[in-house]
């Protein structure tokens, strides 16, 4: 058993020296195995608080999330990246819908959309409209 596990770790090391030879120290561009996105290629959660406040005003005060995102992606079409199209491993879900959401939860908490609101409804508050000059 002892020569066989040798054997094995000598085949994996070789291996290993044939795709270094092969790929040398190539890495593709996108999200690394455990789903970080790399540093400044994807877009910042700041970037989307004035779209999303916008696109609320746009609906009327309140709308759907799925209506939210929908106006949100059009506003940011230039700036948002291949990154930010790509998938996150564990949940599946488009690495800007979930910054966009993770951008509701902030502007929740400083109070420019409502906290009370019906679940799946984003509403815009008077700090909200004020954030925007309105």
């Amino acid at each position: 058993m002892g020569r066989e596990l040798e054997a094995f770790k000598d085949k994996g090391e070789e291996l290993k020296k044939e795709w270094h030879s092969l790929f040398g120290g190539y890495q593709e561009e996108g999200p690394s195995p455990v789903g970080r996105a790399p540093k400044g290629k994807r877009t910042p959660e700041s970037e989307f608080r004035i779209p999303i406040l916008e696109s609320l005003v746009e609906l009327g005060g309140r709308a759907p999330t799925k209506e939210v995102l929908k106006k949100v992606e059009e506003k940011m079409k230039g700036i948002l990246t291949e990154i930010d199209y790509g998938r996150l491993p564990k949940s599946g879900q488009i690495r800007w819908v979930n910054t966009a959401k993770w951008c509701r939860k902030y502007l929740v908490q400083i109070g420019a959309l409502k906290k009370d609101s019906p679940l799946g409804i984003w509403e815009i508050t008077e700090k909200g409209r004020e954030m925007l000059g309105l």
